[in-house]
């Protein structure tokens, strides 16, 4: 879906990573339970090697995180604020259509 655009799945994490030279670019979905099934909030994170480093040699992070923190992150929702929700309900399997092309048309735009 995404791997055209040089992204990869990571199955375990629901997101999508595209490794860069100064860093990576993740476009993440969080599912959240709702009483009437799932909803899909996707999410974008941006790293900086260069700023994450500075940062580390004075956070608290252990070292074995230091190399998965994003610099910056936000819901696709709260970047774009327009009069878009952004926000997918997955209540039964004829849902599953209408957010995987929602995504997709998201992940383009």
């Amino acid at each position: 879906m995404l791997e055209p655009q040089g992204y990869r799945l990571n199955k375990a994490k629901a997101e999508f990573t595209k490794k860069t030279g100064e860093g990576w670019h993740k476009f993440q979905l969080i599912f959240l339970t709702r009483s009437t099934g799932l909803e899909i909030n996707p999410a974008m994170l941006i790293r900086k090697h260069i700023v994450e480093a500075l940062y580390h040699q004075a956070s608290y992070f252990a070292p074995e995180f230091h190399h998965t923190t994003p610099t910056i992150g936000t819901s696709i929702a709260q970047f774009l604020q327009d009069e878009h929700d952004y926000r997918f309900r997955l209540i039964n399997e004829t849902d599953l259509a209408s957010c995987h092309q929602g995504l997709l048309s998201l992940f383009q735009q």
